[in-house]
């Protein structure tokens, strides 16, 4: 009878685990979805207002250009207080159309940067550095409207990755006279990016808008491979939709398999700039604590079933 009543009780023990693990399981992982979601959307808002701060000192400063075209040495004073005045930006300068000033030549555009605490000013624009052919002049004078480039690494420079912002400057016809620009440094970002672990084991990664890395866990591929090439060496199709719905802006959760590892992939966008912010972590980690706890309470139920 104590055999009977006590294979009874383990039974009745079995279900009522399975559905306490069942039950706890659903709630740990959706607790995990919203803290981690949480965070992201957090760093998304702090990106886009450091952002925001950029556009906001160019776009003050248009006035003073347009005060200035008639003094074109003056406007040296107005893109060194643009780039003095906000710790990102760490060079700026204003490309004027092509024979603007024909006393100047050419090409004109003045140009300042920030390097090593120093400020240095010169003069850009020749036949071997044709700024009007180059993406961040040529983008924005095509589409009519602000635009920020994609990252690129400043070898030899700053070496560090930068981003440049463009807006059209245009006169009272509407026509384009000048792209303003300012270049920021995008270490303060991917420093407190690769510092954001929700869980031990977990990484944050920052896409650009074509789907580089411009962080990852793996040093070597910032800059040097996208989420798609990393989805194709592996195989991994789940992968690559992750990346697809990143590029496309969306927020979501998918569990995917990284490597051999069953993992959980958080992301969401950065709207501003089109760049998007993800955040892998095993399954098994966030679920750590919830095992342990359930195998605690099963030694403990079988310590004294035989006791």
């Amino acid at each position: 009878m104590s055999i009977c009543v006590l294979s009874f009780t383990l039974v009745v023990f079995i279900v009522i685990i399975t559905l306490f693990y069942t039950y706890s399981r659903e709630k740990v992982t959706d607790f995990a979805i919203k803290d981690t979601h949480g965070q992201l959307q957090n760093m998304a808002t702090k990106i886009g207002d450091l952002l925001q701060t950029v556009e906001t000192t160019v776009a003050q400063s248009c006035w003073m250009v347009e005060e200035n075209l008639s003094e074109p040495d003056s406007l040296f004073r107005i893109i060194t207080a643009v780039a003095e005045n906000n710790d990102l930006i760490v060079s700026s300068g204003i490309a004027f159309e092509p024979d603007y000033y024909k006393e100047k030549g050419k090409y004109f555009m003045p140009y300042v940067s920030l390097m090593n605490g120093k400020t240095e000013c010169t003069v850009l624009g020749s036949s071997s550095y044709d700024y009007p052919c180059m993406d961040w002049y040529l983008i924005p004078k095509l589409l009519k409207q602000k635009y920020w480039s994609e990252p690129y690494y400043d070898e030899g420079g700053g070496n560090i990755i930068m981003s440049t912002y463009s807006k059209p400057l245009y006169n009272n016809r509407g026509e384009l006279y000048a792209i303003f620009i300012a270049s920021i440094s995008l270490s303060q970002f991917t420093d407190n990016i690769s510092l954001m672990k929700p869980y031990s084991t977990s990484y944050t990664y920052l896409l650009s808008r074509n789907g580089s890395f411009l962080t990852h866990e793996n040093r070597s591929k910032i800059l040097n491979e996208t989420v798609f090439t990393e989805a194709f060496s592996t195989e991994n199709q789940t992968q690559e939709r992750i990346g697809r719905e990143m590029l496309a802006g969306k927020t979501g959760t998918v569990r995917f398999d990284n490597l051999g590892t069953d993992s959980y992939a958080f992301y969401t966008a950065i709207p501003e700039i089109g760049w998007s912010v993800c955040t892998v972590c095993p399954s098994k980690i966030i679920l750590q604590e919830l095992d342990s706890t359930s195998r605690n309470i099963i030694y403990t139920f079988l310590v004294g079933i035989l006791v």
